[in-house]
């Protein structure tokens, strides 16, 4: 122990809270995400994210494009629009 030890222990304990809220926060992201990938994965419609910056295109296309469309994902995100 050192001096003054029972100053510091509050900001000790504030961010051991702080950083277990953090983790359990992420876990709850990343179990949302994944039940979204899951929806978008198996879903018969097409489910897409276009981003228009920092460059416009294709993030992320679902599989259901194929049996729709006839093209992949892959190939929109090849694809580029060029508006004017």
């Amino acid at each position: 122990k050192r001096p003054n030890y029972l100053f510091e222990l509050p900001v000790a304990l504030e961010n051991a809270h702080n950083r277990i809220q953090l983790a359990r926060e992420q876990a709850a992201l990343r179990e949302s995400e994944a039940r979204f990938r899951r929806l978008a994965e198996n879903a018969q419609d097409i489910i897409f994210r276009y981003e228009f910056m920092p460059q416009r295109g294709f993030a992320y296309v679902s599989p259901a494009a194929t049996a729709i469309t006839g093209y992949a994902p892959e190939d929109y995100y090849l694809f580029k629009v060029i508006l004017i």
